[in-house]
């Protein structure tokens, strides 16, 4: 019988089939958090014209998806970290697709608002739960890429979808976007996780039993791993007990606990009030839809450039000053989108604004994943992501009275900039010794 620590087990082994086929369907579960901002963008104008609702109405169905969101993420967080991922994820997901295969049935904003709060919900509850798991089943000089790859799923979600809408609202309307698109593939993806998607291992040494299935996990992983079912498996990281919400809190955490949130709020608000209504605001100044539809793709495919560099960035340099280049660089691209004219101007400052802003989103979710411990990380990137969505519910009501007042589209743009800029400055006060110091261990491990 051997004492075998999982953490050392993981770092001290190159990422195999099994590990990686948890990040890529880690990827595939959270594509629709992305598909849902590209579905609410693109059908929010066809909707508009045929019911005839007002701006600010438009910008409510935005923001009570996010709601649902926010409240799915508070919720389910503590309870992964308490009963485990996979079945939170597995119960999020198919919340998600039932509800929005019924979406495509709504007669009116009514319906349409509460379908996509419960929606909300399920998607909620899913991401903060797979980016742990991306996260766990990784060694740690590989983490932050592992998340930032599974977190492309987002933003290819997103550009898969804006170019199947521009085929689908125009020949099977607005509504099979709710139920062909994202309702019926996320009830085929949830059937896959039931199958296939496995339990945290770090997860289950935490809890202190099943010795026999986390072996077993450990050898699916490495068949040719010495492991044997008497073994003692354990963690050398931080397993505290009790509420995952007091951790959060505990061992000097709280101050880079409330500047994460800050971050999160700050930068979900620049997203949601440029992304929301985008579509609008360039049709508005004079693009085509299916234009307008193009800058939604440029931002999702510069994001997932983007996001993997930061996440390779913050594995081997020093995260803070790479997520306050991302800010930065994020933050001109807006300002600049003001000014210039054209489509391929436009497009060119929207792939700048993606590939700084909205690809910072992704080194946050591997930074909220890394600083806590494993009884916590789930709660951590729940709460972090469900604060932020505060600032995800706020943009779109934000949007909605710029667009009312007929805002110069300059002066929109600006205004975006502005919470980038202030997500950049909490993260300069950010203490990241362990996470630097892990960082320069993994380069100079490679070296």
């Amino acid at each position: 019988m051997a004492a075998i620590d999982v953490s050392q087990w993981f770092d001290s082994r190159p990422m195999r089939l099994a590990q990686l086929w948890v990040v890529i369907l880690a990827g595939l579960l959270v594509t629709f958090d992305g598909i849902e901002l590209v579905i609410t963008g693109s059908v929010l104008p066809v909707i508009a014209k045929e019911w005839h609702i007002s701006p600010l109405a438009l910008g409510s169905v935005s923001s009570v998806l996010l709601f649902g969101i926010m409240v799915g993420a508070f919720i389910s967080g503590p309870i992964a970290d308490r009963i485990g991922r996979k079945w939170v994820v597995v119960a999020s997901v198919f919340v998600y697709g039932v509800f929005s295969w019924i979406t495509a049935g709504v007669a009116n904003i009514h319906e349409l608002l509460l379908l996509r709060f419960v929606v909300g919900v399920g998607v909620g509850g899913s991401l903060p739960n797979v980016i742990p798991l991306a996260d766990e089943y990784s060694p740690r000089r590989l983490r932050k890429t592992m998340v930032a790859i599974a977190f492309m799923g987002i933003t290819i979600g997103g550009v898969v979808v804006s170019l199947v809408a521009e085929t689908v609202i125009p020949h099977l309307g607005w509504r099979a976007m709710f139920s062909d698109v994202a309702g019926i593939p996320a009830l085929v993806l949830g059937l896959l996780a039931i199958v296939t998607l496995p339990e945290s291992i770090r997860f289950l040494v935490a809890q202190g039993s099943r010795t026999a299935q986390i072996a077993a996990m450990l050898r699916r992983i490495d068949p040719q791993a010495p492991l044997s079912d008497a073994d003692q498996f354990y963690l050398s990281e931080e397993t505290p007990r009790g509420f995952p919400v007091r951790h959060l809190f505990d061992q000097g955490r709280a101050r880079n606990t409330i500047l994460l949130w800050l971050m999160f709020l700050f930068n979900f608000l620049a997203q949601y009030l440029v992304n929301t209504w985008l579509t609008i605001i360039l049709t508005r100044a004079g693009f085509t839809l299916a234009d307008a539809i193009w800058g939604l793709i440029a931002i999702e495919g510069s994001a997932t450039i983007g996001g993997l560099l930061l996440g390779l960035g913050a594995d081997r340099r020093n995260p803070k000053v790479i997520l306050i280049a991302g800010f930065l660089l994020g933050a001109a691209g807006l300002v600049l989108l003001g000014m210039v004219h054209g489509f391929w101007p436009v497009m060119a400052m929207l792939f700048v604004y993606g590939l700084g802003i909205v690809g910072a989103q992704f080194g946050l979710n591997g930074l909220a994943a890394s600083i806590y411990p494993v009884t916590a990380r789930s709660t951590g990137v729940s709460w972090a992501l469900g604060v932020g969505r505060f600032g995800g519910i706020a943009g779109p009501l934000l949007g909605a009275a710029f667009v009312s007042m007929k805002m110069p589209v300059t002066e929109v743009f600006v205004f975006a900039a502005i919470p980038a800029i202030l997500a950049m400055v909490a993260m300069l006060f950010m203490d990241l010794t362990g996470a630097v110091s892990a960082a320069a261990s993994a380069a100079a491990e490679r070296a």
